[in-house]
């Protein structure tokens, strides 16, 4: 009865060994998907203050020179964890915020999850730009032209 009782204990502690490793093998795996969130999450926001800077620069040196003046700003992809390529994102804008987004594409369950930045923008309305973002989706890799008049 002894020898039964030791095979029993082994299989219970084989059993619990793999409840532990499979428990371990989930958790390492949301981590790593909440990390690729988190690092495109910051990304786009750092695209959005930039874009956002860019165009309040343009704006000012506009008035600076007499009222006119064009400028570009190729919006940078983004570098995602696990992704061996750069990964185009969006942009638009409406009201007073440009919105960036990108889809989170989950290698394992083929999940897509939608993950979006905002940052606040106040457009001057003698800015024009090129793609109108404000009606269309401009995509990160694209050159944005901003043409603003007097």
């Amino acid at each position: 009865m002894r020898g039964g009782q030791i095979s029993l204990d082994f299989i219970f502690a084989v059993i619990a060994g793999l409840i532990v490793l499979s428990s371990l093998t989930a958790v390492s795996g949301q981590m790593a998907n909440m990390q690729a969130a988190s690092s495109a999450r910051q990304q786009l926001h750092t695209i959005g203050l930039n874009l956002a800077s860019f165009l309040s620069a343009t704006d000012v040196l506009g008035d600076a020179e007499g009222g006119s003046t064009v400028a570009g700003y190729e919006v940078p992809l983004i570098a995602v964890p696990g992704e061996s390529r750069l990964q185009a994102c969006r942009i638009s804008a409406a009201g007073n915020e440009l919105t960036l987004g990108y889809d989170a594409v989950d290698a394992k369950t083929g999940i897509t999850e939608p993950i979006e930045e905002k940052v606040p923008f106040r457009f001057p309305a003698s800015m024009v730009l090129i793609p109108d973002i404000t009606s269309t989706t401009a995509k990160c890799g694209e050159t944005i032209t901003v043409a603003r008049g007097s």
